[in-house]
């Protein structure tokens, strides 16, 4: 739930549809990649998101281990591209994550 006005949403929700120049990104004709192997629990892979209308891209490494009944996921992603990219104007060009699952 949110404490903005309705108009104040619409307004951001149009605004979306413009940021970042996004209107040259939203194609269907993207390139992704993944290479990725698994040795006993673990599995590390690499992983590239290449968006050719405006040459951004968004590359993927990461490690996880599987056990009986825990998945651990750790991995960093890095956006660029030129200036003109969407993937290159997003606010956070590098980001680590953790993730952390179990089966009962």
């Amino acid at each position: 739930f949110s404490a903005a006005p309705a108009r104040a949403r619409a307004g951001n929700l149009a605004w979306q549809a413009t940021a970042f120049s996004a209107a040259a990104n939203l194609h269907r004709m993207n390139l992704f990649a993944r290479a990725g192997w698994k040795r006993g629990d673990w599995e590390p892979a690499l992983s590239v998101l290449y968006t050719p209308a405006d040459a951004g891209r968004s590359v993927t490494a990461s490690v996880a281990w599987q056990g009986d009944r825990v998945h651990v996921e750790t991995g960093v992603r890095i956006n660029g591209g030129p200036g003109s990219a969407v993937l290159a104007q997003v606010p956070a060009r590098r980001s680590l994550y953790t993730t952390l699952g179990w089966r009962f």
